[in-house]
């Protein structure tokens, strides 16, 4: 039994004279132009949407601690900002982490 793919194979186009090229081409053989060996990136919606969300959580992380290290300055000195920046530089750290692995992982780029 013959399978069928539920989406067809990417197409790749000259920038130039738009006339379809091999995928794996970095100059077109209609006009001589070059272009990019990077064209296509694909990605999964929903793992980019994860992804999306643990970039602002991270964001949030730095700027809990960029905010404590500014109260650490100021007087009085309180124990709840040096909690937020013992908390807040390690979760930054490991989501700074997580979400370049899921990068690496979701984003797929094929020459």
């Amino acid at each position: 039994m013959v399978k069928m793919h539920s989406t067809p194979p990417p197409r790749s186009f000259c920038p130039e004279c738009r006339r379809e090229v091999p995928n794996e081409a970095t100059q077109c053989p209609h006009c001589d132009a070059y272009f990019p060996a990077m064209r296509h990136r694909t990605g999964e919606p929903g793992r980019a949407a994860v992804l999306g969300a643990l970039r602002w959580l991270a964001l949030v992380a730095l700027m809990g601690s960029f905010a404590s290290i500014a109260a650490l300055v100021v007087p009085p000195f309180r124990v709840a900002e040096l909690v937020c920046l013992v908390v807040s530089v390690p979760v930054f750290a490991v989501l700074n982490w997580l979400t370049a692995r899921m990068h690496e992982a979701t984003y797929h780029v094929r020459l």
